[in-house]
């Protein structure tokens, strides 16, 4: 097996990332840090990758959580706290909705087809999130 090229070295000015995905089209980039309260969104259609954005995480303290992408590519989804996942409009880079559960989320998949977001909850609990409408069902 050949070894693995490295397209670039960027330095993203975070010091410790805590969660980062990449877009499903492979455009973009999300990362985040713990400390700092905005997520970055990277372009990786050039040579080199560019810092696109900053997406500002409103009421939080310290720094986002996990990140993810919808499979559209037009949402990401970021973990503001332990408890509570914000919806952001990428086109528009406002918050969409947010959803605050009443226990610690430790990873949240959302669906192939975009339709659900489920939480694995520390309680051993799982939500599962239409998205369509932003209704939940619990499941135990």
């Amino acid at each position: 097996n050949p070894e693995p090229t490295l397209r670039s070295e960027t330095d993203t000015g975070i010091i410790s990332t805590s969660s980062i995905a990449f877009s499903p089209d492979g455009v973009l980039l999300a990362m985040t840090d713990r400390r700092i309260p905005h997520t970055q969104l990277w372009d990786l259609s050039g040579e080199v990758p560019r810092r696109r954005d900053d997406i500002a995480i409103p009421d939080i303290s310290g720094g986002p959580g996990r990140v993810a992408f919808s499979p559209t590519g037009n949402s990401l989804f970021v973990m503001r706290d332990s408890s509570s996942i914000v919806e952001f409009d990428l086109k528009r880079l406002i918050e969409k909705r947010t959803w605050t559960l009443p226990e610690p989320i430790n990873d949240f998949p959302l669906s192939a087809d975009g339709r659900y977001l489920a939480t694995a909850n520390g309680n051993s609990t799982t939500y599962i999130l239409r998205l369509e409408d932003g209704s939940m069902s619990q499941t135990e």
